[in-house]
């Protein structure tokens, strides 16, 4: 999400909130998770992909609201952090 405009942001936690309160779109919002990790799973071991998933979407949250946002160069070396953690390269070959 980084680099996502007012509006691609404002409409992902709208569809957060909604398939919380809405069964329906509780798979839609599970398919998508589930995209996103498959998609860092061509790089990073499984449970790498879902942590770097789930730090690249807290990150977009955080820095909408915080009035000092992380910089993109703080939050690449975080995730190079977390994926060297994890996986013990970057990224997997």
């Amino acid at each position: 999400m980084p680099g996502s405009s007012e509006r691609d942001l404002l409409l992902t936690y709208e569809l957060y909130a909604f398939a919380a309160r809405d069964a329906r779109l509780r798979a839609v919002m599970s398919n998508w998770l589930q995209a996103s990790r498959d998609a860092l799973a061509r790089h990073f071991d499984p449970l790498t992909a879902r942590a770097l998933d789930a730090l690249v979407e807290g990150f977009a949250l955080h820095n909408h609201f915080d009035p000092a946002p992380t910089s993109r160069a703080d939050v690449a070396a975080i995730v190079r952090t977390v994926a060297e953690r994890h996986n013990g390269t970057w990224p997997r070959q």
